[in-house]
């Protein structure tokens, strides 16, 4: 029982491509972030690297320099995405929410983002992720396409 506590204490591990890891704090949220850096980056975007990631606790958890390289607005500004990695064969910028209980990626989402994205050079690629399909359902008609 005590092993069982210090496990859910301890947070949601997120191993990164450069072999180091985040710990998050636990919950529901952060576990579908850890899904996606572990499932879906490397199953669609392999050559992707996270240089942005959010905790529901501590807002910023993990920043990366090449960022401000790419011509991405500025961190502080309050309406990022919940993860933002960089595919460096596809040049590409990937901005994901989160979708644990609100705010999928809707066309007005969209529009923010990308005016607060102008001054990048890479394409912007915008992903919804939910845990289940029933969340997905719930969310489907207010996702930008």
């Amino acid at each position: 029982m005590d092993r069982h506590r210090d496990l859910k204490r301890s947070g949601v591990v997120i191993s990164l491509s450069d072999g180091s890891s985040l710990n998050l704090s636990p919950g529901p949220h952060n576990d579908l972030q850890r899904q996606v850096a572990e499932g879906f980056f490397p199953r669609f975007a392999p050559h992707s690297e996270i240089l942005y990631i959010g905790d529901t606790t501590e807002k910023i958890l993990h920043r990366d320099q090449r960022l401000e390289d790419l011509g991405f607005f500025d961190l502080n500004h309050g309406r990022l995405p919940d993860i933002v990695a960089f595919d460096s064969v596809r040049n590409w910028i990937l901005l994901v929410e989160a979708v644990h209980s609100s705010n999928p990626m809707t066309s007005l989402r969209r529009l923010e983002l990308e005016r607060l994205t102008k001054s990048c050079t890479s394409p912007r690629v915008y992903v919804s992720a939910f845990a289940t399909k029933a969340s997905f359902r719930r969310w489907i008609t207010e996702i930008a396409w």
